[in-house]
């Protein structure tokens, strides 16, 4: 046999094998990406009812969550960098938020303060009330957008004018 006729066949098997191997392997039910982290709020107990509520909660404005009084306040717009509709981007950019989270008759020291980004992490926070009842109850807090997205036929956007829709995951 010639040389150039080994390397061929040589190569046409390494090929092969590697096939094979891809093959076989994508038929493993492998988790993908990261698992759970120190941080993610913990897996859902299936027997535990758990109430899903979207909700849209306005810049400066507040919402109630629970029956013990529990709101959820907009306070700031900390970043808006999203790449403009109508505009071809290098990345999509990001908008953060700054929240409150706790009883109103709390100081403003006591309650919970987190932030949330349209692209970045973080996207949700788990709120762990000091007292659990049966009025409050854990809470996961996902940022699920945030309007209006900047545009470049649009004016200038006032804080006013913007609204973070939530979806609200009491376990």
């Amino acid at each position: 046999m010639n040389k150039f006729k080994i390397i061929n066949v040589l190569t046409l098997r390494v090929l092969i094998t590697f096939i094979w191997i891809l093959g076989v392997t994508s038929c493993i039910d492998l988790p993908i990406g990261p698992g759970p982290g120190p941080g993610d709020p913990p897996e859902p107990d299936p027997n535990d009812s758990l109430r899903i509520t979207k909700v849209q909660l306005k810049y400066g404005e507040s919402i109630k969550i629970d029956d013990a009084g529990t709101q959820i306040i907009f306070d700031e717009l900390l970043e808006e960098s999203r790449c403009p509709e109508g505009a071809v981007c290098l990345w999509a950019g990001n908008a953060k938020i700054k929240l409150r989270i706790g009883i109103p008759e709390m100081s403003s020291r006591q309650m919970d303060v987190f932030e949330l980004n349209t692209n970045l992490d973080p996207k949700s926070y788990l709120y762990e009330p000091k007292i659990i009842s049966e009025k409050n109850h854990r809470t996961q807090i996902e940022l699920v957008d945030l309007l209006p997205h900047p545009s470049l036929s649009k004016r200038m956007l006032r804080l006013e004018d913007y609204v973070a829709t939530l979806l609200i995951t009491k376990y």
